[in-house]
């Protein structure tokens, strides 16, 4: 094996979790969260430590992965920086559709029992998650311009701010809800940073509204990713003692993995947005 491969592989980037520190200055991938997990509660480590396991995609062509993964961050800290300074263009919000999708699949939500490395697994649920959910047919190319129109068409894309409470994330940190009807995906949230949330919805089964979150959103979003979470939560923040017994008790209700990857197919196990209804206060109707 050659020494010279980079071993260590991360299934949420550091340049994601950097967003969750109140470090700014200095190498990001040195720059400390907070992590709480069924153990330990609001240790600081740093965000290159996290997430990380020797060889989780792919052990022969790795650099090839290597490119690829970062091709993507790179993408999503544009389109970060472009929420932290106001509005993102129409453009950059189809992006973003991608980037939930990326980020729900790559991670250890998706089990892979199949023959394939976990980088394919990885593509694979990526692909089929915007085909049968984001999408209604198989998507030949994820810049394919009648991919851009259906998004366009059908799916309207907000970020929100919290004025002052933090939103944390976890290892999981895309939340993606079924319609009711288990067609196609209603709603995704990701927290962007410890004060901004990007939410992506399909108009046919939700209206949401552009409005700063409230402190009851921020708790409601918070248990949301504890529950969604596979190992830990990460915080900008020291978490009370009391969000720390709420955090644990969302953990005793993770429902884990949220897809497989196999032999027989791809399966996702999603919530249905019905379960949001009258909980968010951006949500002002779900059908």
């Amino acid at each position: 094996m050659n020494a010279s491969k980079p071993k260590k592989q991360h299934y949420v980037p550091c340049s994601y979790l950097a967003r969750f520190s109140p470090q700014t200055t200095g190498d990001l991938r040195k720059r400390r969260v907070l992590r709480t997990d069924s153990r330990i509660a609001n240790r600081p480590v740093a965000v290159d430590t996290q997430c990380v396991k020797e060889f989780y995609y792919e052990e022969e062509d790795v650099q090839s992965v290597e490119d690829d993964l970062r091709h993507l961050e790179d993408a999503l800290q544009r389109i970060t920086k472009e929420c932290l300074d106001g509005m993102p263009n129409k453009g950059t919000l189809r992006l973003l559709t991608l980037q939930h999708a990326f980020m729900f699949s790559r991670g250890e939500a998706i089990e892979n029992s199949s023959e394939v490395t976990k980088f394919g697994a990885y593509n694979m649920a990526a692909n089929m998650l915007l085909a049968n959910y984001f999408y209604n047919k198989p998507v030949l190319h994820i810049l394919d311009d009648a991919l851009k129109t259906y998004v366009y068409e059908n799916y309207r894309s907000i970020v929100l701010k919290s004025p002052s409470e933090s939103l944390i994330t976890s290892d999981n940190p895309v939340v993606v809800f079924q319609s009711n009807d288990e067609q196609l995906a209603a709603l995704s949230i990701m927290p962007l940073t410890s004060h901004r949330l990007s939410v992506v919805y399909h108009r046919d089964y939700v209206r949401a509204k552009q409005t700063s979150l409230t402190k009851e959103d921020v708790g409601g979003l918070n248990a949301l990713q504890s529950i969604n979470s596979h190992e830990a939560i990460f915080s900008y923040d020291e978490l009370s003692e009391r969000d720390v017994i709420g955090a644990r008790n969302c953990f005793g209700k993770r429902r884990n993995p949220r897809g497989v990857v196999s032999s027989e197919g791809i399966f996702f196990d999603l919530p249905l947005v019905s379960t949001v209804r009258d909980k968010l206060s951006f949500i002002r109707e779900v059908y």
